[in-house]
């Protein structure tokens, strides 16, 4: 006889939560780059959407992982929301209102810097709203 649970949930793991919050940003980051552009709206306004994500990822985070994995996970992020957000909004010249001299301004690093304290930082506040 078989012994079936309805109480069964299915479990996350660690590697799910990480590609999911990666493909998440590359989708938004992408179809962001390509609305912004064809709409003529503020690529920036996609940090909203950023936000959320991590937020997401930061309360799934907490049921799987370690309290070291879920700052590290948003730092990747951060990262990967930076490179890919910089990229694509460059490659389909995005509407950031922002001059192309100004643009030098900004290095890769900072704004990769700033995504990183960001994600940490929302990626907490999911783990506050989970706990």
């Amino acid at each position: 006889m078989l012994n079936v649970s309805l109480q069964h949930k299915p479990k996350l793991s660690v590697q799910f939560c990480l590609y999911t919050g990666i493909f998440l940003i590359t989708v938004m980051n992408v179809a962001g780059a390509m609305a912004s552009g064809k709409f003529n709206f503020r690529f920036q306004y996609l940090l909203l959407l950023s936000i959320v994500i991590y937020t997401l990822t930061g309360f799934l985070l907490t049921g799987v992982s370690t309290l070291f994995m879920i700052p590290l996970c948003n730092a990747i992020y951060g990262c990967i929301d930076a490179l890919i957000g910089w990229f694509f909004s460059k490659k389909v010249k995005a509407s950031t209102s922002i001059a192309e001299d100004e643009h030098t301004q900004f290095t890769i690093h900072a704004v990769m810097l700033l995504k990183v304290i960001f994600s940490i930082a929302f990626g907490y506040v999911g783990q506050l709203i989970a706990n």
